[in-house]
């Protein structure tokens, strides 16, 4: 990111997101069109607006640079996938950590309702439900199915692995080892656990698992609670 850069020009979209700060900052209802807004703006900042550009030079915000590493971020990482959905602002925002420490960016004091008002002001068209659920991305930082998949077969095999050593002990004993079901919940616990184990630190929310589960295995699913021993043995 081009620091000096973001320091010497605001774009018009950015100078109406930071009007918008400083009406909610001082609690005042937006009273004056945008246009009319503008044209009073490059009034009084004739020498620094640059009209082929839509910018305005040589002035800045203290706001602008975190602005700027966010959308830089969003840009960089996040992409448009109509498959996903129910991606936390909670998990937006770690990755925006992440991605901060990866590239040596200061790691400002944003939040989980800063997140929510820069995406839903520089992003309209992404679908957000009860302020805390991204709809239609994915990020590269991160393959939530991909890990959870992960897991799954981990865990099927270990207990495919389980079911087969108990089979050939009970042959010595005439007595057949029984098919278990497996609950959901031992499997979201298996994949945290399994997650950990592999120094992987970010981790999926217990429903966004379920849902996974619920979309790629309804078939083995058993009162809405268990994974039948089908899933495992086939």
């Amino acid at each position: 990111m081009n620091n000096e850069q973001i320091q010497i020009q605001i774009t018009w979209k950015n100078m109406q997101y930071l009007w918008k700060l400083f009406l909610d900052n001082k609690k005042i209802p937006s009273v004056i069109f945008m246009n009319k807004l503008k044209n009073s703006l490059i009034d009084k900042l004739k020498n620094n607006y640059n009209e082929e550009q839509d910018i305005f030079i040589n002035i800045s915000s203290k706001f602008l640079p975190s602005i700027q590493r966010f959308i830089q971020y969003w840009n960089d990482t996040i992409i448009i996938d109509e498959n996903e959905t129910d991606w936390e602002i909670e998990e937006i925002l770690g990755l925006y950590k992440k991605w901060c420490s990866l590239n040596n960016e200061p790691n400002s004091n944003i939040n989980e309702n800063k997140i929510l008002d820069l995406i839903s002001y520089y992003y309209p068209s992404i679908e957000i439900e009860k302020d805390k659920y991204i709809l239609g991305i994915k990020s590269s930082l991160w393959d939530k199915q991909l890990d959870i998949q992960i897991a799954l077969d981990n865990l099927k095999q270990t207990t495919r692995d389980k079911y087969n050593e108990n089979n050939d002990n009970s042959h010595r004993v005439s007595t057949p080892a029984i098919h278990c079901n497996i609950s959901i919940y031992d499997a979201y616990a298996h994949y945290c656990n399994f997650t950990k184990k592999n120094n992987q630190s970010n981790i999926s929310s217990k429903n966004y698992f379920e849902k996974y589960i619920f979309d790629n295995y309804p078939e083995y699913i058993l009162d809405n609670k268990f994974l039948e021993p089908q899933w495992y043995l086939l």
